[in-house]
């Protein structure tokens, strides 16, 4: 029997889309006895104090983007600004984050390394090919975005890399580079966890009613990232004055004061209010549309999930600028940009017969990528050492 492949995980906590992919590559791939999984988080774990916004700010890089383009919403000029910083950030770090990350390499002899993180690729790929000059390993980009938004930010200049792309826009970029066609890799979508798989068979009358909605009423599921935002709090308002009876799911996140707030409000219509939680999936599985982020995990999860994501335009980020194009083109969401258009949306909104909870059997199977991992590291590991694990 073969030893076992150890495989590193790079990821970062800079919103919660890079965590969430990282955790399912590791949960598919820890299926697999032959493979031993980790994950790491270097800007905490090894370059922390390279970071120029922790050594001149009260904040890291990651707190930054969490705390003020996330959860506050500044996500025009001083976003802009944010990336031109980390950007510089990236660059002035680069040789001591390449010190640290090949010496960690060599002590930890991994088999293959995976990012799941942007801006930070070019300096981890020059690490493994400098750690494994002698025993060449393999370093495979996942793709988290639905395409590159800055040149070179997720994909490094080199070509001896392999990418996963979900799209087939980040696809068409990969294979516009000098890269070699054979190790761009395309997948059905992007990453999804497999809970979001495993509830087409959920009693849906029976679990609102247990929740203390109502069986029948259309349901939205109200989500905007886990760090919630004030927008919900309006959306909360706005819902009490439509006609049409509808009742929602908050999911605030981390957010206690924003749960707090509408809880306050004594809203009229059926509802539930949950602060961090671990069972989206189950609660994305009793509703009929997500309202929340243009985030592309977010999105990805709603369609695996057979629910209709309506996205804020308002609160797009630049890199997801394109989310809201692939939305409108395929057809597979909806888009709005204030209050009143979503309320729009909402009272128009009626679910296909195969849309319906509880009746989402097949939807799951138009994004199959999660489950195609082992087979994609398994051909990686075969193309570098010539031979199928």
């Amino acid at each position: 029997m073969d030893k076992q492949k150890k495989i590193l995980i790079v990821y970062t906590d800079a919103g919660g889309g890079h965590r969430a992919t990282a955790l399912a590559l590791k949960d598919v791939l820890d299926q697999n006895t032959c493979h031993r999984v980790s994950l790491m988080n270097p800007y905490k774990e090894l370059i922390a104090d390279v970071d120029l916004f922790a050594r001149l700010t009260p904040y890291t890089d990651e707190d930054v983007y969490n705390r003020f383009v996330l959860d506050k919403g500044w996500n025009n000029l001083f976003c802009l600004a944010y990336f031109a910083a980390t950007l510089l950030n990236v660059r002035l770090g680069t040789r001591e984050s390449v010190r640290r990350f090949t010496a960690c390499w060599k002590k930890q002899g991994f088999d293959l390394v995976i990012s799941v993180m942007p801006m930070s690729n070019q300096g981890l790929y020059q690490s493994v090919v400098a750690c494994f000059e002698q025993k060449p390993v393999p370093f495979l980009v996942v793709i988290t975005d639905f395409a590159e938004s800055m040149r070179y930010s997720w994909f490094p200049k080199e070509q001896d890399y392999f990418i996963l792309c979900g799209t087939r826009k980040s696809h068409e970029q990969a294979l516009a580079k000098p890269h070699p066609a054979q190790r761009v890799f395309p997948a059905p979508g992007l990453i999804v966890h497999p809970r979001f798989y495993q509830t087409p068979g959920v009693d849906v009358a029976k679990e609102r009613k247990r929740l203390g909605l109502s069986p029948d009423l259309p349901t939205a599921c109200i989500m905007y990232g886990g760090g919630g935002a004030g927008r919900m709090e309006d959306i909360a308002r706005a819902l009490c004055g439509i006609d049409r009876k509808v009742q929602a799911i908050f999911l605030c996140g981390k957010n206690q004061a924003l749960a707090n707030r509408i809880s306050a409000l004594s809203l009229p219509y059926p509802h539930v209010i949950q602060t961090f939680t671990s069972k989206v999936p189950y609660y994305f599985s009793i509703s009929d549309f997500l309202v929340g982020k243009p985030g592309p995990g977010t999105i990805s999860e709603a369609l695996v999930a057979g629910i209709l994501p309506m996205v804020d335009a308002g609160q797009a980020l630049p890199q997801e600028r394109y989310n809201l194009d692939w939305l409108k083109q395929h057809q597979k969401g909806r888009v709005f940009k204030s209050i009143r258009e979503l309320m729009d949306l909402i009272q128009q909104f009626e679910p296909s017969p195969d849309a319906r909870p509880g009746k989402r059997g097949g939807r799951e199977a138009l994004n199959q990528a999660v489950f195609q991992i082992p087979k994609i590291v398994d051909q990686i590991f075969s193309d570098c050492h010539g031979k199928q694990t």
